[in-house]
């Protein structure tokens, strides 16, 4: 038969009848080789000779390191389509080997019906050698009062740093806000906020971006970003905190050149001028765990190890999107455990992100016991019982 896909799974629902009373987490992590064969009637005797008229041949590797919140869930289902020069893949059967003999596998499924999961509201893609990682961070420094201050970072103007960029509507438009200046001020806020000059519609800019240079050489751990995060008192925005301006590709860039600005050329040398560490592309704004228009910190690493620069910019892939604070090297921040409940059924899940457990109570006052098994998510059967209360602990 001809194969277009294949899914596999720990274990993908059946939490009331379960052997181990919920939905299992454990026993997922390891290298699946996938094996495919054309040989008549294949069975564990069918030898693996590297040729499928023969025996066993490879297809690949699928490799579960770990989870990725909130996009990879490793013991749930996953489905993963197959092909051959672009084309689907004859067998006669196929087969997985596993790394560990641990590991926990529910069901193998072919060909099932294309469902196309929902976009992921956030995209990474580095450039070669280099890594680019989400922290979790979503507006962990949003400040609704007048003039919401950033954190202190090595961008700021505070600390020596001079903005540049391609072109700013704030000169367009002859207003005091939507300059380069207003990139590294240390406030938040819309009236503290840069945009193109194509962003009231122009096309004067056609490669529009914004930079810092440090006037020194400095070793960059990480950069962080926002369209507003704070400062709901201003207008533009009807009175409070702006959420446009943000969906768009964002590619970071970074030289060695001391006096690097806006005519430093795009040399892919970090030497003789701009470079690209890669791009973060925000697809969409409907993700819980994911506000675009929120400030977020990106961790930056080359080779792993920090990325000396002695300038950095970001050009954006449409002249309309909003920046509000470049922030560079701000001390890390791990998000607070949050806590959110959902009915399924009869059943409640729980989920929370932070990495920390899950604790109950009968009473909101205590004593709280812990659930030292607990994962998110974790579910709650319907059964009867006495009223329970749940929290997430750091």
């Amino acid at each position: 038969m001809w194969i277009t896909d294949l899914a596999r799974t720990r274990d993908n629902g059946d939490v009331a009848g379960d052997c181990c009373g919920g939905t299992l987490m454990d026993r997922s992590l390891d290298t699946y080789r996938l094996h495919y064969t054309t040989v008549s009637s294949p069975d564990a005797t069918t030898p693996e000779t590297g040729d499928n008229s023969t025996g066993w041949a490879d297809i690949g590797t699928v490799t579960y390191a770990g989870a990725a919140a909130p996009f990879f869930t490793p013991y749930l289902r996953h489905r993963f389509d197959l092909s051959t020069a672009g084309g689907p893949i004859f067998a006669s059967g196929i087969r997985i080997k596993v790394g560990s003999g641990n590991t926990d596998i529910d069901e193998i499924e072919i060909n099932t019906f294309t469902t196309p999961p929902p976009a992921p509201p956030l995209v990474i893609t580095p450039a070669t050698g280099f890594s680019i990682a989400w922290d979790g961070n979503d507006g962990q420094f949003f400040d609704p009062a007048a003039g919401a201050a950033a954190p202190p970072n090595r961008a700021q103007a505070s600390a020596g740093s001079t903005p540049f960029g391609s072109s700013e509507l704030g000169v367009v438009l002859n207003i005091p806000f939507h300059r380069f200046i207003n990139i590294n001020d240390g406030l938040y806020g819309n009236a503290h906020s840069w945009i193109s000059a194509n962003g009231v519609g122009g096309n004067s800019d056609p490669d529009p971006f914004i930079g810092i240079n440090f006037n020194n050489s400095i070793s960059i751990t990480n950069i962080a970003w926002s369209r507003d995060n704070g400062d709901t008192t201003e207008s533009g925005c009807g009175g409070g905190t702006c959420t446009d301006r943000v969906l768009g590709t964002y590619t970071l860039q970074y030289t060695l050149v001391l006096t690097a600005g806006a005519s430093t050329p795009e040399t892919d040398d970090p030497s003789t001028g701009w470079a690209s560490i890669g791009t973060v592309q925000y697809r969409n704004a409907t993700s819980a765990e994911f506000t675009p228009y929120l400030r977020h910190r990106f961790d930056l690493a080359n080779g792993g190890l920090p990325i000396d620069a002695s300038a950095v910019r970001i050009k954006v892939s449409d002249g309309a999107i909003d920046l509000d604070e470049i922030e560079v090297n701000t001390p890390a921040t791990v998000p607070g455990a949050h806590l959110r409940a959902t009915a399924s059924g009869a059943d409640i899940i729980i989920s929370w992100n932070g990495g920390g457990g899950l604790e109950w109570a009968t009473s909101p006052k205590g004593p709280w016991t812990c659930l030292p098994d607990a994962a998110s998510p974790y579910i709650v059967t319907g059964t009867p019982g006495p009223m329970r209360f749940y929290r997430a602990r750091d």
